[in-house]
């Protein structure tokens, strides 16, 4: 079997589990909550556009820990362990080293294709019922923190690029969460150990960033890296620290995930 053969079937079976279509009504809620409050603002005499849903629906730490990551958390939970027939694709693929690329190939194209999901369906709600703009809305430049925006911003970025940077940054950590998943499962046999690991390792990164008067070493913490999000008005994180973490860690985690495969007996140990 080829390598993109076996991605493709990783995907497939993947993608068409019903609970793949939990993600439909998870952003559609999100989208109502935040059109909402625009609502509200646009009440207020505030003037608003298209940009400001998507970084409401994309910066809002509440949805972001206990709506998108955590969903995501529980969508790719048991790519790991193996099942009889994932065991024979194994067989066919003649390569560990090549089934665990593919097992991070897969996580981050379910990654992606979430993300984009995500982004297209608040998108295409805020284009048809707000103005679109190519800029900042005025309430954005005056009130950056009621849109999730960082007063340190520079003006000059552009929302397409600082919404970019974002989900960027929320790829890349939702990547290690799979990561981390997945080396927990190849570890205990057991998928739900790699979806406890996975919750805990959420929220707590969540706690990590809003605890006031904590040591330097706590922004090395995911939570201060896994998006602009932040307690305080400026991001005290540089966004390219943020990126290379991530890089770090993702890396970190494969080549554990690698050395583990090489020495592991794949058959199948889940309920």
């Amino acid at each position: 079997m080829r390598f993109l053969s076996f991605v493709s079937y990783q995907l497939r079976s993947q993608l068409l589990r019903w609970r793949w279509l939990l993600p439909i009504p998870l952003f559609f809620f999100l989208i109502y909550r935040a059109h909402n409050y625009l609502q509200h603002l646009l009440a207020n005499g505030s003037l608003v556009n298209w940009w400001d849903m998507l970084l409401i629906v994309t910066g809002n730490f509440q949805y972001l820990y206990f709506g998108t990551a955590l969903l995501f958390v529980y969508l790719v939970s048991d790519l790991l362990p193996e099942s009889n027939n994932g065991q024979l694709v194994v067989l066919r693929l003649r390569s560990r080293t090549k089934w665990w690329l593919g097992k991070l190939w897969t996580l981050a194209l379910l990654a992606a294709i979430y993300l984009l999901v995500l982004h297209l369906l608040v998108g295409g709600a805020a284009a048809l019922t707000l103005p679109v703009e190519p800029g900042f809305s005025p309430q954005a430049q005056q009130n950056p923190m009621s849109v999730n925006l960082d007063f340190s911003r520079n003006p000059s970025v552009s929302p397409a690029l600082y919404l970019l940077k974002n989900a960027g940054l929320m790829f890349m950590g939702f990547v290690t969460f799979g990561l981390l998943m997945m080396v927990v499962n190849q570890l205990t046999g057991k998928y739900y150990y790699g979806l406890l690991t996975g919750i805990i390792v959420l929220f707590g990164s969540m706690v990590g960033f809003m605890l006031s008067g904590l040591p330097a070493w706590a922004k090395w913490l995911p939570g201060w890296h896994l998006s602009y999000i932040n307690v305080m008005p400026v991001r005290t994180v540089p966004t390219n620290q943020s990126f290379a973490y991530w890089g770090v860690l993702i890396i970190v985690l494969y080549l554990i995930g690698a050395h583990i495969s090489r020495r592991q007996d794949l058959s199948a140990a889940q309920d």
